[in-house]
């Protein structure tokens, strides 16, 4: 007997908290990948963010974008750091913008596989989609952080230079929009700083979400009560079962075997199994008074032809064997000669 037993549904928590994890990614997702497409295409920009006549948040804008983002085959005269002081290259950020667009890609497919799996409850392929989307935002917070820590090295050192310098000095307001800028690059790498907390949480709840639920599954597989053979105990799920004790009616020829008397005796001492060769040892298994559990195992008897006693080793006689004729043991007979003949004499 086959009984297949079904997955239990994904847990509500479990879908719940993936559901909020993945819309916060696909809700930021958009912004950070609309960023990093306008930073690859306006690098190689050279007429783009021109000083001159630049006033206010426009020279703030165009002072970061031609230090952070423009080539340095451009020429960014006017806007490049105090001498001394390294900041990060705008080689180095084109690299972070491709790791970041490439992370923040597979992070928004993931969260879309994530929603579509436990809104439909895809209890097979569930887990390998929660820990695939927790690997991306994982690598995804890892890239975010090294890109925030090469900008905040450079907001610890303009705001070093800006310790050192007396005021009053023209550099200093340019030192003071790449202090801010540095710092404002901080907060966009990290995401507000807040959002990265959020998703962690969100993260480490439904890892552990999705162990219980393993965990839960694997109990329930390997359990004695969903293996198919053991539901032969159940006589609610066995048909095949019969309780001979509480049965009124006699059972049915194909199941009835061999004719028993006093099937209830209980068994000879084992004194009697030892002395005893007229005990039955084959039959005495279904002596017991209680009603055997795998009934479906006592497989349906032919009735037997009723022979006398003796009868079935009895044979038909062999036919009558060919006549043989007797042996012929005389000598040959000998040829005498003629006397007719002249040289007899």
């Amino acid at each position: 007997m086959n009984v297949r037993s079904e997955k239990p549904k994904i847990p509500a928590e479990l879908s719940l908290a993936a559901c909020l994890s993945a819309g916060i990614t696909l809700v930021i997702s958009p912004i950070y990948i609309v960023l990093c497409i306008l930073a690859l295409v306006y690098r190689y920009s050279c007429n783009s963010g021109m000083l001159a006549g630049a006033t206010g948040d426009s020279y703030f804008v165009y002072t970061l974008y031609r230090v952070y983002i423009q080539t340095d085959s451009c020429g960014n005269a006017g806007s490049s750091p105090p001498a001394g002081v390294l900041l990060t290259t705008p080689d180095t950020v084109f690299i972070f913008n491709i790791t970041v667009l490439s992370a923040t890609l597979l992070s928004s497919a993931a969260a879309i596989a994530l929603i579509v799996v436990t809104v439909n409850n895809k209890s097979g392929l569930v887990f390998a989609t929660v820990w695939t989307y927790i690997s991306i935002c994982v690598a995804s917070l890892i890239v975010d952080i090294t890109y925030a820590v090469f900008y905040g090295t450079d907001f610890a050192e303009m705001n070093y230079t800006m310790e050192i310098t007396f005021p009053g000095i023209a550099s200093n307001y340019l030192n003071d929009v790449l202090r801010l800028g540095s710092l404002l690059f901080v907060t966009i790498a990290l995401k507000g700083f807040l959002v990265p907390v959020i998703n962690i949480a969100l993260l480490i709840v439904i890892a552990i979400y999705a162990t219980n639920y393993r965990n839960k599954l694997q109990t329930e597989e390997h359990s004695i009560h969903k293996v198919g053979a053991i539901h032969a105990y159940d006589q609610r799920v066995n048909r095949g079962f019969v309780d001979d004790e509480r049965r009124s009616a006699p059972r049915s020829p194909l199941r009835a075997g061999p004719p028993q008397t006093n099937t209830l005796q209980p068994h000879p001492p084992l004194s009697d199994y030892s002395n005893s060769r007229d005990y039955d040892r084959s039959n005495s298994w279904q002596h017991s008074p209680a009603p055997m559990p795998f009934s479906y195992m006592e497989e349906a008897r032919r009735p037997r032809p009723s022979y006398a006693a003796g009868e079935q080793w009895r044979r038909e006689p062999w036919p009558p064997a060919p006549p043989v004729p007797a042996p012929d043991y005389s000598p040959p007979a000998r040829r005498l000669k003629s006397a007719l003949k002249p040289n007899y004499m």
